[in-house]
């Protein structure tokens, strides 16, 4: 799983990337700067469909990086 960040209102998150036509990967971000994040189910889940991911506009200042949870 990719580093998994959380907001101040306690939801999991993780940032969205692309390649935007290059070799390299970068973090979407919008002309404020916003990041695109993926919000994870509770427990740190990832949904089974790319189409299931709920996600939003996130200012970069407001994640906090955490370890994903890993209970069975």
């Amino acid at each position: 799983m990719d580093m998994v960040y959380e907001l101040p209102d306690g939801r999991r998150c993780v940032v969205t990337f692309a390649n935007r036509g290059t070799d390299m990967l970068a973090p979407v971000r919008n002309e404020r700067g916003e990041l695109w994040v993926a919000y994870l189910l509770p427990g740190d889940i990832e949904p089974a469909r790319f189409d299931d991911w709920e996600r939003g506009w996130v200012g970069a200042e407001l994640l906090r990086p955490v370890m994903p949870d890993t209970r069975p």
